[in-house]
């Protein structure tokens, strides 16, 4: 993701450069193929968020991928397993003696 955006901006200071039309409408296209990338790219994060967020409803088009991040940190959260206790009230923290 880093990588397409600081392309994506490269090619946005390139397009202020003094150049021919053909070079920029050739910067332009590479220009929306980097954005669309970019925009597939945060799409797919979305969808797999909002599926481990277990989440009831989600409208097409809404970008709360934040929400859906927070929501599915809260479920892993709540499925950890912290402390375990076993016999003779022994009790273990860290995940290797869990």
């Amino acid at each position: 993701m880093k990588t397409l955006e600081t392309e994506i901006l490269m090619l946005e200071r390139k397009l202020e450069d003094n150049l021919s039309e053909i070079e920029k409408r050739e910067i332009r296209t590479k220009l929306e193929i980097k954005k669309q990338s970019l925009e597939q790219w945060i799409n797919s994060k979305t969808q797999g968020s909002i599926i481990r967020s277990r989440t009831r409803w989600y409208d097409e088009g809404e970008k709360k991928t934040k929400y859906y991040f927070e929501l599915e940190k809260r479920h892993f959260n709540s499925k950890t397993i912290r402390n375990l206790k076993i016999d003779n009230n022994i009790t273990l923290n860290t995940d290797e003696e869990i």
